[in-house]
């Protein structure tokens, strides 16, 4: 069945946390998804879930989500892509999830009448990077750099 993609809540919190404790894990990154985050994020209107459905009994099944919201650049507005996070395993499905996901945020921002759109993507992530890619993304020529102030600076982090 082909995935279904829905505007982010709270009702599969518990599933977001999974699949970015997941997601995190294997592109060593810092958690994002919290209760506070998934507030936030929804209100944004560029913020989505993917499903599918079992078709034994019903269910849906999160195949990922995507975190992004608008801000201001001084210029112009941008949406901003912060995590486009698909779960591990069936490449298939988790290809056509990330690819819908990143398709969601692009008629999203049009439709805002936002008209550049960035994505901050693991290296390692290519599912993310290669639905960018077919939607027209492609990668600028900049690096992040990333310090963490206060006490989260003495806990382990690598990336942000």
């Amino acid at each position: 069945m082909a995935p279904r993609v829905t505007p982010l809540d709270l009702t599969s919190l518990e599933n977001l946390v999974a699949v970015d404790e997941d997601y995190s894990r294997r592109h060593s990154l810092a958690t994002v998804v919290d209760r506070a985050s998934i507030h936030y994020y929804q209100r944004s209107g560029h913020s989505f879930v993917v499903t599918t459905q079992r078709a034994a009994s019903g269910d849906d099944d999160l195949l990922g989500f995507v975190l992004a919201h608008a801000s201001w650049s001084g210029g112009r507005p941008v949406v901003r892509v912060e995590r486009l996070a698909t779960v591990a395993g069936a490449a298939a499905g988790a290809a056509a999830a990330a690819a819908a996901l990143v398709e969601a945020v692009v008629k999203s921002a049009y439709d805002a009448g936002v008209y550049d759109i960035s994505a901050a993507v693991p290296n390692g992530d290519g599912l993310a990077t290669t639905a960018l890619g077919g939607a027209s993304f492609g990668p600028s020529d900049t690096s992040i750099y990333v310090r963490v102030l206060g006490s989260r600076a003495a806990q382990t982090h690598r990336g942000g």
